[in-house]
């Protein structure tokens, strides 16, 4: 397992005793929705290029299930040195830290959480919608709403 260092993981992922609500409203880089390219063409035998943490946490991750394979070729080959990121298009050659796979390993319960919390906030709102338009009357955004209803962790 290649962890990410303890210094990098305080800046670029939140405390765990956040609130859920801050947690599903954390800036995470969203991964692609899917890849034309295979596992192995984003690792790398070369010794990384880049491990600057504000170019790292802006990268477009590979999808979840890509992100999955990368850790398991990882772990089985010791000849990987760094990632690269192929679907880049600025550039495709520069090469990272191989921790940076477990950086996007942990970022998948946020984009999981994430996606339900607007999905319900979506419905939410719809409904709101409808009972503002029946009323004629205004209501408070659903993050206002419900700031204070999500217990704190």
């Amino acid at each position: 397992m290649h962890d990410i260092p303890a210094s990098v993981r305080q800046k670029i992922l939140p405390h765990p005793s956040l609130n859920p609500f801050s947690l599903v409203r954390f800036p995470a880089p969203i991964p692609l929705p899917e890849s034309s390219y295979e596992a192995h063409q984003y690792l790398s035998t070369h010794v990384p290029t880049n491990d600057k943490i504000r170019d790292i946490f802006l990268l477009t991750p590979p999808p979840s299930a890509l992100v999955h394979e990368l850790r398991k070729l990882l772990n089985s080959d010791p000849s990987i040195c760094s990632v690269v990121l192929p679907h880049d298009e600025v550039d495709p050659d520069e090469r990272y830290p191989l921790w940076v796979v477990q950086f996007w390993v942990e970022l998948i319960p946020f984009y999981v959480a994430q996606k339900k919390w607007c999905t319900a906030v979506a419905s939410i709102e719809r409904r709101q919608r409808h009972r503002t338009k029946l009323s004629g009357g205004s209501s408070p955004s659903v993050d206002a709403t419900y700031v204070g209803v999500v217990p704190a962790a």
